[in-house]
């Protein structure tokens, strides 16, 4: 089922984050939007995710909530337990903005 999110929400999701916003992880990545962060977790190993993802907590969840008010796309990402389920729903949301800026 789509989703329809007016366009300027839209981009507003796809945006660059502030740099005082960025999300900065331990390997010296700098994840500064949602494009960033699906790139990052194609190449991150199960172990590395878990620093930032726990049963109860997920930083890349609440980074996409808290900076960019994507709450569809936090709820997706608090569910994801391994790097794959979340590329998944990155891959998802971002194929649904996408349509929705054109």
């Amino acid at each position: 089922m789509a989703i329809y999110v007016n366009r300027d929400k839209a981009k507003f999701y796809l945006s660059d984050a502030p740099e005082d916003k960025c999300f900065f992880m331990k390997d010296g990545t700098v994840l500064r939007n949602v494009y960033n962060l699906r790139d990052k977790l194609a190449n991150t190993s199960q172990e590395e995710y878990n620093v930032y993802v726990s049963r109860i907590n997920s930083d890349f969840a609440n980074w996409v909530g808290g900076v960019f008010e994507n709450s569809r796309l936090e709820k997706g990402l608090n569910k994801a337990r391994t790097p794959k389920e979340a590329r998944l729903y990155l891959d998802r949301n971002i194929q649904m903005l996408e349509r929705n800026t054109r």
